[in-house]
């Protein structure tokens, strides 16, 4: 009997647990995403074909990576959600009319983007939240009334507001991750004891705290109210070493300046922090710093009692720094628990030397100076300087930067490249085809180089005088220019003065010409006269030899004519010489006119009166009309060629003085 009654309840016990697993494997339902549309609220999307309900366990996984939405109108009330790593859609809640997770919500991967900001709704984690990949932006309020984890992924609650009630112990684990809150609200539950924090938590807008909970911050923890404008109970918390409250004090005197450098390696690792204290303290203060949120170190002690108004003290930087940036959080601590933040400075570590790669102008032989060419680069803190072969050091800016050297002599150059950071990196180039130059050649090119400073130098100092002495020529010009003009003013009135003499003289010669002919008509008149007078003679005479001849014999008729003859033939002699007497005198008139402008006008006076005198000789001579008219026409070639040189002269004149108008 007693057997019988052991097998029926063995039985009984693999029956339930049967039954419990095949409920157990009914409740878990799959997103499949089967439907015409992204919907939470449509059957078609899920694996049961119908929606999720209170006692379902909803996975979402790699089965189906298409996206879901939650609507206003939306009623959900699950048990569990679970996000796996497979799935990669996104899940939209625009403030949902109802939203509730009964157990646990437990986010590895997908996006989530969740917003309630109707009033007086939230969406409620009843279980504990469990945050370890993907990306979960909260805005809006969020009832917390288990406990908080953060292990993995991205949290953004800058727009959030947490309701966190307190049953017995409840703990929020940020890790070393910082939450940042819009509003923190601390609720008491059902037998509260204390909210357990560890992390840093930074509240923006307003904080609250029930008289009946404690707050415990664990393990390096802070808690951030420097933005809230309000009064705190601080009996209400604890604080282990290594922890803070950070509240806002305007009383606070202590500032910190900023870095004067902002790049370290492991050659260069001392920071050098520096601040002032504006008025006195009213309690001891220490100050205490700590690097990337690590291990608090004090920085300085300050004692009430002390007038210090600025403090400088350096930080040395561990070597086992990583590249990049970093941060040197400092902060005060009073005699009362209070911490006050004083700043927070940051620094990048760059502990890679900078590279170069150089060249040369030529490659080739029998080159008395090659050109080499250095490129130096450094991607992270940048270039400080560069020193030459020579021991010249160049300063230098930017991440690439390009020298030229010019190398004389065969050798090793050695090119030294620094950045900001303190790192270093030698360059060398080895030339080995420039032609070998004797030692003569070389101090002359030496006495060269110097030669040409020391021209560049004087002409430097020349153009220096002359600045200076450009007033002063400027002024003194002023002036000249004032007698220069009255200069050429008188210049002017002279050039005029003789041009008006020179037209007058060429009146006075046009008159002299028409004097001269109306002499010459004068002349003719008389020859005329004269030949007319020896015509009737002439016919006399010849009528009286007829009647002599008529009464002397042949031969005396014959030695009257010679006689006749010859007076004819002396008087020709007498004209004949008395022309080339008077041609001879034009002939030093033409040669007293070449020297100069007066001994032209002489000349011109001189041709006037042997002109009158040999009209005169003409008329006492009678010369005959034919040899009187060719002296003229002579006289008068002598005086055109007179008036052409004194026409050339006078614009001669002129052109120098236009010139020197134009200068």
């Amino acid at each position: 009997m007693i057997r019988k009654l052991f097998i029926i309840s063995s039985a009984l016990m693999i029956f339930m647990i049967l039954s419990s697993k095949v409920l157990a494997e009914g409740n878990t339902v799959y997103w499949d995403g089967e439907g015409n549309d992204n919907r939470w609220m449509n059957p078609m999307n899920w694996s049961s074909n119908q929606v999720p309900q209170s006692d379902d366990h909803v996975i979402l996984d790699g089965r189906c990576t298409k996206s879901i939405e939650i609507n206003e109108e939306d009623r959900i009330i699950i048990h569990k959600l679970t996000i796996e790593e497979g799935y990669t859609g996104t899940i939209i809640a625009n403030c949902p009319n109802i939203f509730r997770i009964q157990d646990n919500f437990i986010v590895k991967g997908g996006n989530i983007l969740w917003k309630q900001v109707v009033g007086g709704k939230r969406i409620i984690f009843e279980g504990d939240v469990m945050i370890k990949g993907g990306v979960v932006e909260f805005i809006g309020t969020y009832k917390i009334a288990k406990n908080f984890i953060w292990e993995g992924g991205t949290l953004i609650t800058e727009k959030a507001v947490f309701d966190i009630y307190v049953s017995n112990a409840r703990c929020i684990d940020l890790g070393s991750n910082q939450l940042i809150l819009k509003t923190m609200n601390v609720y008491h539950g059902v037998s509260p004891k204390e909210l357990r924090l560890k992390g840093n938590i930074v509240v923006c807008h307003d904080f609250s705290l029930s008289s009946a909970v404690n707050i415990h911050l664990t393990e390096h923890s802070i808690l951030d109210f420097r933005k809230i404008s309000k009064s705190i109970n601080m009996d209400q918390f604890k604080v282990d070493s290594g922890s803070k409250i950070l509240i806002k004090d305007e009383e606070c005197k202590i500032t910190m300046e900023n870095l004067k450098e902002y790049y370290y390696s492991a050659n260069k690792n001392i920071i050098t922090l520096e601040g002032n204290i504006n008025g006195s303290l009213e309690n001891d203060i220490i100050l205490k710093y700590n690097l990337d949120h690590g291990e608090e170190k004090i920085l300085l002690e300050i004692t009430c009692d002390e007038n210090i108004k600025t403090f400088r003290q350096c930080i040395v930087l561990p070597n086992e720094l990583a590249e990049g940036k970093h941060t040197i959080n400092v902060w005060a601590e009073n005699d009362r628990g209070y911490c006050f933040n004083v700043g927070s400075l940051h620094f990048y570590i760059d502990n890679t030397a900078p590279v170069g790669t150089i060249r040369t102008s030529s490659e080739g032989d029998a080159h008395k100076e090659v050109f080499i060419y250095l490129t130096a680069e450094d991607a992270g803190s940048g270039l400080s300087k560069i020193i030459l072969p020579n021991g010249v050091s160049e300063a230098v800016s930017g991440t690439v930067y390009e020298v030229v050297y010019r190398a004389k002599e065969n050798g090793i150059y050695t090119f030294k490249i620094s950045d900001h950071a303190g790192n270093a990196n030698e360059i060398y180039m080895v030339i080995k085809n420039i032609s070998s130059i004797d030692g003569k050649e070389r101090e002359e090119e030496v006495i060269e180089d110097n030669k040409t400073e020391e021209i560049e130098t004087d002409e430097k100092a020349k153009d220096e005088i002359n600045e200076e002495t450009d007033d002063k020529k400027t002024e003194d010009l002023v002036d000249t220019d004032d007698e220069g003009f009255k200069e050429t003013e008188e210049d002017h009135k002279r050039d005029r003065e003789t041009e008006e003499e020179e037209v007058e003289n060429e009146g006075s010669e046009n008159k002299e010409t028409k004097e001269v002919e109306n002499e010459e008509s004068e002349n003719k008149e008389i020859e005329e006269d004269e030949t007319d007078h020896k015509e009737s003679e002439d016919a006399e005479t010849v009528e009286k030899e007829k009647a002599e001849d008529k009464k002397e014999p042949v031969k005396n008729r014959d030695k009257k004519d010679t006689e006749k003859e010859e007076p004819k033939d002396q008087i020709s002699d007498k004209e004949i010489e008395s022309e080339k007497s008077e041609q001879k005198e034009p002939k030093n008139s033409k040669t007293g006119n070449k020297t100069t402008q007066e001994k032209g006008t002489e000349s011109k006076s001189t041709s006037k009166i042997s002109k009158a005198s040999g009209s005169k000789q003409y008329k006492n001579n009678g010369s005959s009309p034919k040899d009187s008219i060719e002296d003229l026409k002579a006289r008068l070639g002598i005086l055109q060629y007179l008036l052409d040189l004194f026409r050339k002269i006078f614009t001669l004149k002129i052109g120098d003085f236009l010139y020197d108008l134009n200068e």
